[in-house]
């Protein structure tokens, strides 16, 4: 999108152009994430829905040096759609992406047509030893935090791809996401939001297990939930065409 380009915004689009008759679905990806975790995902649902990736501050093509809450990637993240976008939008958000959307429907709920929360919780506490190697070894950290986050059968190539993506995240950058995520807590909040909203998580997902999406599913009254079965933290990668149908369905019942 021009609007995106000229606000500096890093992003990729899907095939299907903005029209006033459909939503824009805004994809927002996790700590020391990019616009590329949703591959799988922009072409296939992106062929129905005018389909929006974007880039954190300090990540992938958007410059910046990230932020240090959630709060503050929400407003900034509500800020960009404003700009951008007329119409309410759907909004995608994975691991630290989910509570920045969940932070995102508490600040502006008005521009907000639907959440779709992807591995992620009300809190998002980050093992001590994480946070610590992120700034001592951030490299051997991150291969540490990659095992977790990947089904035991997802091919080591793509594993490693994850792995270097995270790598090239600015170091400072990666260990204030992780930060801000260990200090998020919308436990008490989010019975203030009256938006359609589904939540995805991977049956075996370590980061944030089924546990953390079945609370968000008890304290948001308008919302669905599905646990994907052979999926970890990175599902939409894993399991890609059951998390686009699981998408794509939830899409076409609001």
């Amino acid at each position: 999108m021009d609007r995106l380009k000229q606000l500096g915004v890093g992003h990729i689009t899907g095939a299907k152009g903005f029209s006033n008759e459909s939503p824009s679905i805004i994809m927002v990806h996790g700590a020391g994430g990019r616009t590329q975790i949703w591959q799988n995902q922009i072409p296939d649902i992106g062929k129905s829905y005018h389909t929006v990736a974007i880039d954190l501050p300090g990540h992938g093509n958007t410059p910046g040096i990230g932020n240090p809450s959630i709060e503050e990637y929400a407003k900034w993240l509500m800020n960009i759609i404003d700009d951008a976008f007329e119409e309410k939008v759907i909004l995608v958000g994975h691991s630290m992406g989910g509570a920045i959307i969940l932070n995102s429907a508490i600040i502006n709920p008005e521009k907000i047509q639907a959440l779709i929360c992807v591995s992620t919780g009300l809190r998002l506490m980050v093992a001590p030893q994480f946070l610590e190697g992120l700034m001592a070894d951030p490299v051997t950290t991150v291969n540490a935090i990659i095992k977790y986050a990947y089904h035991p059968e997802t091919p080591l190539s793509v594993i490693e791809e994850g792995a270097r993506w995270m790598k090239e995240t600015p170091r400072d950058v990666l260990y204030n996401d992780f930060r801000a995520c260990n200090e998020f807590d919308l436990t008490h909040e989010t019975e203030k939001i009256d938006i359609p909203a589904l939540i995805l998580c991977g049956e075996h997902d370590k980061l944030t297990p089924p546990k953390l999406s079945d609370k968000i599913h008890s304290s948001i009254k308008n919302s669905t939930i599905k646990i994907i079965p052979g999926a970890g933290h990175m599902l939409m990668i894993e399991r890609p065409e059951e998390f686009n149908t699981t998408v794509l369905e939830f899409l076409a019942s609001i």
